[in-house]
């Protein structure tokens, strides 16, 4: 029987399409194929699936096109089979090309914002009417659209694409407008959406997208309205707003994601005063804080957490009274702490970290004495500068 739907399948891939549809020799030839088949359950699943190798060998026959486009484009494309289990135990996945689907696309043209792109005609970038070619391709997973000449206004094209998990669409003009047609997306785990000028407002339309677990605005102008609307979406491990214009009376927004493990805050308008609920996420294992909400303030915060592997506090104006509170997480693994206020006196709280693998003390004024102590307290530790 695996031979014979090896054959089907071959059959199907290789079968002329009249308006989508099999010729009626070609129907006839899988229906005798079908019939022929000993086990009479296996028999019987695969007569009722013949329509279904109809659709997949016209699915298949239409991708070809897109995945040629792709390839011209320099894009990748990830394809998986998707048929009934019992199928594919019997037949293989290697012998069911005609059933794979496209489930990843990356098409990214720029993914470093610091080198200037390199010039193309608009016929071969990915534009917003480009996007139209994406009709249908339900499987799809992941779409990475990173520095193309995508916008808001194409958008609308990815609404039926409700099996999305990632969207990537850093370094385009792409802002809020337009993520209204984003909101079926409710299996989104993944958004990366750095250096476009999304201010993150536009995630009031996505509050159904609750098995989201990541969102990245790293260089792209968040705002405290954009945070109102992302710190209502729980279920997030993973935010990212570095380089942006958020204040303290935006990151308040963010005290109700309990679930929170990496988060990275950078706001040259924030305060000292700007996390007094960091205590509260307690499954943070990583965490980045620059500028003033680099704090004693803060770092009392950081004392509470329990899970807390990796820190790195820059461009902070916190000192010894803060870093005395670091002694009690103990779970810490590498740590960054740059500021002028930290001194030989933070030598005894910074030696209780046993678990202590990297530490780098960048403006630290420590003594020579001070840190061949803190190398001796500390032998595990690779210690910079």
């Amino acid at each position: 029987d695996a031979t014979t739907l090896r054959q089907m399948a071959k059959l199907a891939a290789e079968a002329k399409l009249e308006g989508g549809k099999f010729t009626a020799a070609t129907r006839q030839e899988l229906a005798g194929l079908a019939r022929s088949l000993t086990d009479p359950q296996v028999r019987g699943d695969t007569e009722k699936l013949l329509p279904t190798f109809e659709s997949a060998a016209d699915r298949s026959q239409r991708d070809r096109t897109l995945l040629a486009e792709i390839k011209r484009l320099n894009g990748k494309a990830t394809l998986e089979v998707v048929a009934p289990d019992w199928l594919r135990s019997i037949a293989s996945d290697e012998s069911l090309p005609v059933f794979g689907r496209i489930v990843e696309i990356e098409l990214n043209e720029r993914t470093d914002g610091h080198k200037d792109p390199e010039p193309k005609k608009l016929s071969d970038r990915v534009t917003d009417d480009w996007l139209k070619q994406l009709a249908g391709q339900d499987q799809l997973r992941r779409l990475e659209v990173s520095g193309t000449a995508v916008t808001s206004a194409g958008l609308i094209h990815l609404k039926d694409l409700t099996n999305l998990e990632r969207l990537n669409v850093c370094l385009t003009a792409c802002d809020d407008r337009g993520f209204e047609h984003l909101a079926g997306m409710t299996r989104m785990k993944r958004m990366t959406i750095c250096a476009s000028k999304i201010t993150g407002s536009g995630f009031a339309h996505l509050q159904g997208m609750k098995q989201i677990e990541s969102i990245n605005l790293h260089s792209a102008p968040a705002s405290d309205a954009g945070l109102e609307a992302i710190g209502k979406l729980t279920s997030l491990k993973r935010l990212e707003v570095v380089h942006t214009h958020v204040t303290d009376a935006g990151l308040k927004h963010l005290a109700g994601l309990v679930n929170l493990q990496q988060l990275h805050v950078h706001g040259p308008e924030t305060t000292a005063n700007a996390l007094p609920f960091l205590s509260q996420l307690r499954e943070l294992y990583e965490l980045d804080i620059y500028d003033r909400a680099a704090s004693n303030l803060t770092l009392e915060q950081i004392g509470r957490l329990p899970k807390l592997r990796k820190l790195m506090l820059v461009t902070g104006n916190f000192d010894d009274v803060g870093v005395k509170h670091l002694a009690n997480v103990t779970t810490l693994e590498e740590v960054t702490l740059d500021s002028a206020g930290v001194t030989d006196a933070s030598i005894e709280h910074l030696a209780k970290l046993q678990n202590l693998r990297k530490l780098h003390l960048s403006r630290a004024k420590l003594s020579e004495t001070g840190r061949q102590r803190l190398a001796t307290l500390l032998p595990k530790t690779v210690i910079t500068p």
